[in-house]
């Protein structure tokens, strides 16, 4: 499997409080994979690293092959598209406008679309299932509706990596799903890698190949899903306990977490 995008070794802090220690990953072309972590294990630092938002102050960050530092903007946007967790568009641009907005990498000096992008931002929102509301106002949308038209904004770029941050937060249990099922038919149909950072473990567990979990800044394990999902490496991970089944119907791990003896003055 060709090397899609890699870290080595790629430390991160501010002053002398470290958010990430020596972390190193690898995710392959075509890959579907999760970054795991409770809040402030360094989930977020990692996708900003990998993404060029931030810089490293050690290691280094590859993108097919290439130093992520040394590759311009556009080309860098040309091969990966990033999702964040929320994205605020101030103005009353429709779903077609933001949509379009990224094809920027592929346009000229004067930054005009043509048709031929707007057909193409056409099918974007069709993969994601909003073509129908390519008219409405961004603002008018659910959060629901609105993530799948960032994912459609991604994909207009026509990257060969997508990262996303956190792509199911505020979502309800239909909703979660449904991007994860988005994000499996894209990867599946457009060859397309996959990065995502998420609190959900089952979700993770169900549709990623590969796993890395973080806790303060240091990996404490990666692999498959259950290689990862051990009750052992998820209490150290989140201070609780949890019983690890199996999803009869995937076969992948199921998490239940358990509340501590003493939490909430428990006898």
């Amino acid at each position: 499997m060709t090397e899609a995008l890699s870290a080595q070794r790629i430390r991160f802090g501010y002053g002398s409080r470290p958010l990430l220690k020596d972390f190193s990953l690898e995710l392959g072309e075509g890959e579907f994979a999760g970054v795991l972590g409770p809040n402030g294990a360094g989930k977020t630092t990692v996708l900003r690293l990998l993404s060029g938002t931030l810089r490293p102050q050690a290691g280094i960050v590859r993108l097919f092959g290439e130093s992520l530092s040394e590759l311009p903007p556009r080309k860098r946007a040309q091969l990966m598209g990033v999702v964040p967790q929320e994205s605020w568009i101030l103005f009353p641009f429709t779903v077609m406008e933001v949509v379009l907005m990224g094809r920027f990498p592929h346009l000229g000096i004067l930054g005009m679309e043509n048709p031929d992008d707007e057909d193409l931002a056409l099918t974007c929102l069709e993969e994601v299932g909003m073509r129908e509301a390519y008219g409405r106002p961004l603002s008018s949308l659910s959060s629901g509706e609105r993530q799948r038209v960032l994912i459609a904004r991604a994909l207009a770029q026509q990257p060969r990596i997508l990262l996303l941050d956190e792509p199911t937060t505020f979502l309800d249990l239909k909703h979660r799903l449904l991007i994860y099922e988005i994000l499996s038919r894209l990867n599946a149909s457009r060859k397309l890698a996959v990065l995502t950072i998420s609190h959900d473990l089952n979700l993770a567990a169900r549709y990623c190949g590969k796993l890395w979990l973080l806790k303060e800044g240091d990996l404490l394990a990666s692999g498959s899903p259950a290689e990862v999902l051990t009750p052992e490496l998820l209490r150290k991970a989140y201070e609780t306990d949890v019983e690890v089944g199996h999803d009869p119907r995937t076969g992948s791990p199921f998490i239940i977490p358990y509340p501590s003896q003493d939490a909430g003055g428990a006898s």
